[in-house]
């Protein structure tokens, strides 16, 4: 009996990659132009992979904005706070659009929920506030920064059952990406469903594996 629900954030929960997009453009950067593109490049060259830093946009907006003068961290930071303030409205408007606060009362109700996801504390944080600012909902939120390793390494599901206080044989895992969300977690014993609402045929199907159109039709799939 599933009594534990663990879900991935990004791309399973609100349509974050498009999201960034969208909070950038409000900034004045384009993410696909060349400043912004080498700016994140560097970064990530910088650390090795699997390391959560490897996602900071305050790394990122330090790298763009540094000339080759003293360095201004005026220029970064209101960078940064415009991008995260645009970032966090647009989420809540997503949630709003998507009726999120319906489905997830309900599944509250029912089930205790964490969110496991990859990024930094900061950013994962700022968007629980957007989905979800009076905290009725999820019972704990794990992110790759705080345990040190990125999904799909063990580790960050594990965590997340900790935290539930539940076995994994008594959890789902609910996530868009098949190796970093369901690969792992159904190797510890977690039953696994996939949300294809925001990535539709980019991710393969596989087989035994439950599909989801969209996140709504999660209840159906759960009786």
């Amino acid at each position: 009996m599933i009594r534990g629900l663990l879900f991935d954030l990004d791309d399973t929960l609100i349509p974050s990659s498009r999201l960034y997009a969208s909070a950038l453009r409000a900034c004045g950067v384009d993410p696909q132009g060349d400043a912004y593109r080498t700016a994140r490049a560097r970064v990530k060259e910088r650390l090795d992979a699997g390391n959560p830093s490897r996602h900071n946009r305050a790394l990122y907006f330090q790298e763009l904005t540094q000339g080759p003068g003293p360095v201004s961290a005026s220029q970064g930071l209101d960078l940064l706070e415009r991008y995260e303030r645009a970032l966090e409205g647009l989420i809540r408007e997503s949630w709003a659009a998507l009726g999120r606060d319906a489905l997830f009362a309900r599944l509250s109700a029912r089930y205790r929920l964490c969110l496991v996801s990859n990024e930094t504390a900061r950013t994962q944080l700022k968007k629980l506030r957007a989905m979800d600012p009076d905290g009725r909902y999820f019972e704990a939120l794990v992110v790759s920064e705080g345990v040190g390793v990125e999904k799909p390494a063990l580790p960050v599901f594990e965590e997340g059952l900790r935290r539930l206080d539940l076995p994994a044989s008594a959890c789902a895992m609910i996530g868009d990406d098949l190796a970093r969300d369901l690969l792992p977690a159904r190797a510890l014993g977690m039953q696994v469903i996939q949300s294809a609402e925001f990535v539709g045929g980019a991710t393969p199907e596989i087989p035994g594996i439950p599909r989801l159109a969209a996140l709504a039709d999660l209840e159906g799939l759960l009786e």
